[in-house]
């Protein structure tokens, strides 16, 4: 007898015989128990695993637990590579999709409308428009405070004889600080500055304050960092007594 085909019992005369070649094993009714397990799935549920190997109950267990639809999954269709570790990272993302297209640069390292500011290989940052910066207003007071944490461009408005002018968060070693400052008298005028010991100006002597009502002065200061053993701060006038 032939080891291919099941015994089945014939209906017409109670016989057990081979399953005829070409007929179909009817189950109807019945259960299939493998190992002491019953199995439910059905023809068509059993037909998905038509030549797939390699599977173990983990799989299983992790693929019920997938929520995705069809075309959620096909998106991954076509990409290698990917690990759990990968997913990971990715549900920690909370941007949306207009803040990620943020990222859609063209040339790193050259800026771009509406895109993040990036540098290229060599760490430079081309600018391929303007610049525009906020300037800080300082309080005029015997005792004045200039934070370079807040910006590169200060007015100041005296109302009092400054005999300390205080300068912070300049750059550190082997990097260099350059502001600009407008000093303005306020409407009565006359009121005096004294500069920092460490800025160095031209020939060694500093400018002469414009003292008349509403006069304005600009000065500009670069700072290098270690430089001949110190902070030194370079000050330059670039313009005074304007109206």
């Amino acid at each position: 007898m032939a080891n291919r085909f099941p015994l089945v019992v014939d209906s017409t005369n109670s016989n057990i015989r081979e399953l005829p070649s070409g007929d179909n094993l009817d189950l109807t009714g019945s259960s299939i128990v493998l190992g002491g397990t019953t199995v439910t799935a059905n023809g068509e549920e059993l037909n998905l695993l038509d030549n797939v190997s390699g599977l173990v109950q983990a799989d299983f267990t992790k693929l019920a637990a997938v929520t995705s639809t069809d075309a959620e999954l096909n998106l991954l269709a076509g990409v290698s590579g990917l690990a759990q570790s990968d997913f990971t990272k990715l549900a920690a993302v909370d941007a949306t999709a207009v803040e990620l297209n943020y990222l859609d640069i063209n040339t790193l390292g050259l800026t771009q409308a509406s895109r993040a500011v990036t540098a290229d290989a060599n760490g430079i940052v081309k600018f391929g428009d303007g610049i525009q910066e906020a300037y800080t207003d300082l309080t005029s007071g015997t005792t004045v405070a200039l934070d370079l944490n807040v910006g590169t461009v200060f007015n100041l408005t005296l109302e009092h004889d400054v005999g300390t002018f205080n300068w912070t968060n300049y750059a550190g070693a082997d990097y260099a600080s350059a502001f600009v400052l407008r000093v303005k008298q306020d409407g009565t005028g006359d009121w005096s500055l004294a500069w920092p010991a460490g800025v160095d100006w031209a020939a060694g002597t500093a400018p002469e304050l414009s003292t008349a009502a509403n006069a304005v002065d600009v000065f500009v200061f670069l700072g290098v960092n270690n430089l001949d053993g110190g902070t030194l701060w370079h000050g330059f006038t670039a313009g005074q007594a304007f109206a």
